[in-house]
């Protein structure tokens, strides 16, 4: 729909209507980041560990991996955490633990688990 919207308005105005078509994209894309923010801070944080990755230290063979990130555990043991707000979520994450899959740098490539302090998880290397 919004593809049409822009063909629409770049066929009929010529290029002066390009710059209308970039706030018009930009508008869209503040408007959809902001929606997708509430959902997210509104859900809040969830100690979430799929089944056959319980162990960190365990190898799946066969088995799906998905390269992400879970909570494992939340500040003072709770369970999850309801709504919270940005700085809240922010504090939150940050005395969590979270598990992570990376690469081991070998020649066979091998994704291992390690669960990390949320203080580290916000480190850039």
């Amino acid at each position: 729909m919004v593809g049409a919207v822009v063909i629409t308005i770049v066929v009929t105005a010529g290029m002066v209507s390009t710059t209308w078509v970039q706030f018009l994209k930009g508008g869209l894309l503040v408007i959809f980041s902001t929606i997708l923010t509430v959902l997210i801070l509104n859900r809040g944080l969830i100690v979430n560990v799929p089944e056959p990755w319980r162990d960190p230290g365990a190898i799946l063979m066969g088995g799906e991996l998905e390269p992400v990130g879970h909570v494992t555990a939340l500040p003072d043991g709770q369970a999850a955490t309801g709504p919270l707000g940005p700085l809240a979520y922010l504090r939150t994450l940050a005395k969590s633990e979270i598990q992570q899959w990376r690469a081991d740098g070998t020649s066979t490539t091998l994704y291992r688990s390690r669960c990390l302090p949320g203080p580290r998880l916000f480190r850039i290397f």
